[in-house]
């Protein structure tokens, strides 16, 4: 199933690509919580190579608030192993379509 599809069985996909929101919002809108989801940040769209966070593990200690790790793509270079993303509850959070 493609991401396009299942976000529209989830619902909410085209603002979740659309407007910036908190990272929580975003995991509890997807399958398994986003894992395996590609997000960034707003203020990343200022460079010309790639910013994002490919999401691998996603902790929810409470109702409006998420840990998550992942690999960080930072103007197109990736690191070895996942790290924690931070500025989680910043609005400023973007699914990144595939």
């Amino acid at each position: 199933m493609s991401c396009k599809n299942l976000l529209k069985l989830v619902g909410g996909g085209a603002d979740l690509v659309t407007y910036p929101r908190q990272l929580h919002k975003i995991c509890n809108s997807l399958y398994q919580y986003g894992v395996g989801s590609k997000v960034t940040r707003s203020i990343w769209g200022k460079w010309e190579e790639d910013c994002f966070y490919t999401i691998t593990k996603v902790s929810k200690p409470g109702m409006n608030s998420v840990k998550a790790w992942g690999y960080l793509t930072f103007r197109g270079k990736t690191t070895e192993s996942p790290i924690r993303l931070r500025s989680s509850r910043k609005s400023q959070w973007t699914l990144v379509e595939n």
